[in-house]
């Protein structure tokens, strides 16, 4: 099928107008922030991130989706509009959640987006056998498989959060962030190039490879590197890694062996003024917060225990995120009216 045989849906118009709305929020997000106009707070900067990734990007291949799979032999296509108008109205709220810097707002609204995203996936995998296999259709199909993963990774972060209950791995965030760009940004983005330049050819042996390799890309960042948890080389003192995100503040030990390295034995964590506070009868009942780069043994942990009301890593709280966790361990009170 040509390019431009295709004629556009409704729901493609639709989201496409919607993004642009989305996108001239980040714009001007970008502005403030490179001009420094004003002080950004790091909300402000999360919103120009996901108004991107989750706003008009995503709407975006939403609507590339519905186009490219629409027609003749689609199944559930009377769903498309309700799905359409779901999505223009969930992303949205999303992204103003975290404007608002509020973990559980972060929590409640990422999930309907999130199932959006996996009724999406669902439509496509149904409706892959209504027209030819192409690369495009295929490497939409994977990207959005891709994203449902990352997208799962991010929604569980947001509820830990609001939950201040640490149930995922330290390196969670690193996961959720190289799944949405290298498994699905790149793989969507590739897959639409090809389909408006080439149109909807059958697919051929180099299309599938290239389609195949950035989802295995993409499944395989998302995990735990390698599969083995491992990443990069070591030999000696010579240390190679794929750097994906700040490699020290994001791997403590590193940093501690590096340090060692330098200037000797790092001492191990010692704790006498939080036992100090807890002997003494007037703060024995004050919460006590930890934020440390620090990566804590299995013993500093139990050395820890029942003394202190939690215990954050330095390299992935931010600092909206540090302002909630104090507001819930020392409430405001509200004076009576």
């Amino acid at each position: 099928m040509a390019v431009n045989d295709q004629s556009r849906p409704w729901e493609t118009q639709f989201l496409l107008r919607v993004g642009l709305v989305i996108y001239t929020v980040t714009v001007l997000i970008g502005l403030f922030n490179g001009f420094h106009f004003v002080e950004v707070p790091r909300a402000v900067l999360l919103t120009h991130l996901h108004a991107g990734t989750l706003g008009w990007i995503t709407l975006g291949a939403f609507a590339a989706a519905f186009w490219l799979y629409s027609g003749t032999g689609a199944r559930m296509d009377d769903h498309a509009r309700g799905v359409a108008l779901a999505m223009a109205i969930a992303v949205p709220l999303y992204v103003a959640a975290f404007l608002s810097g509020n973990l559980v707002l972060r929590a409640i609204f990422g999930t309907p987006v999130l199932l959006l995203i996996v009724g999406m996936a669902v439509y496509l995998f149904r409706n892959i056998g209504s027209g030819p296999l192409t690369a495009p259709r295929l490497g939409l199909l994977l990207s959005f498989t891709v994203l449902v993963i990352g997208s799962t990774i991010g929604v569980l972060i947001q509820i830990q959060g609001a939950a201040n209950h640490t149930f995922l791995p330290d390196n969670a965030i690193a996961g959720h962030a190289a799944a949405q760009v290298a498994g699905y940004l790149v793989l969507s983005a590739l897959s639409i190039i090809d389909w408006r330049l080439n149109g909807t050819k059958k697919l051929g042996w180099a299309g599938g490879v290239q389609v195949v390799l950035l989802f295995t890309a993409g499944i395989l960042v998302a995990g735990i590197g390698n599969g083995d948890g491992r990443e990069g080389m070591v030999s000696g003192r010579l240390i190679g890694t794929y750097l994906h995100g700040p490699v020290l503040a994001r791997n403590p030990a590193l940093a501690d062996l590096l340090l060692s390295w330098a200037v000797g034995p790092v001492a191990p964590l010692a704790q006498p003024h939080v036992e100090a506070l807890r002997a003494d009868p007037v703060t024995r009942h004050v919460p006590i917060m930890i934020l440390t780069a620090r990566n804590l043994t299995a013993a500093d942990k139990r050395q820890l225990n029942g003394h202190v009301s939690t215990i954050l890593s330095r390299g992935s709280t931010a600092a909206a995120d540090l302002v909630e966790h104090l507001r819930r361990l020392v409430p405001i009170p509200v004076a009576a009216s």
